[in-house]
């Protein structure tokens, strides 16, 4: 069967660069994308995306091994408008379930525009 497939492709190579189009735009469009104003090579590159201004670095702590930590949605939602905040479950202080010390980029404006998005719904840190 492949056989006859292969020997029907080989005398005519236009049916070969037209199937090559069709699987590489198939696999193309299959591929996951984000929406958003999130942008991988914001951080690469050293800059906010959002505010253009340069990414700060700080010191901060990860979680424990194995800590499972819930947010609420609009935690997400806060950093989905503010993609260069301070990395979602990280903390500025050492605490009893943040005992690894890290250091992270950041946006300072992004930072600040977080904690104002987040106060101004107080009942879903």
């Amino acid at each position: 069967m492949f056989q006859n497939i292969i020997s029907q492709l080989t005398g005519h190579p236009w049916k070969l660069i037209f199937i090559g189009i069709f699987l590489l735009s198939l696999f193309g469009c299959a591929t996951e994308q984000r929406a958003g104003r999130i942008r991988a090579q914001s951080h690469a590159a050293g800059v906010c995306t959002l505010h253009n201004i340069p990414l700060s670095k700080g010191t901060g702590y990860e979680p424990e091994p194995g800590l499972i930590i819930d947010f609420y949605e609009i935690v997400y939602e806060g950093h989905r408008r503010n993609p260069n905040a301070i990395p979602l479950g990280a903390a500025r202080e050492k605490g009893k379930h943040f005992p690894i010390r890290t250091e992270f980029v950041y946006c300072s404006q992004c930072e600040a525009a977080l904690g104002r998005f987040l106060d101004a719904h107080p009942s879903k840190k």
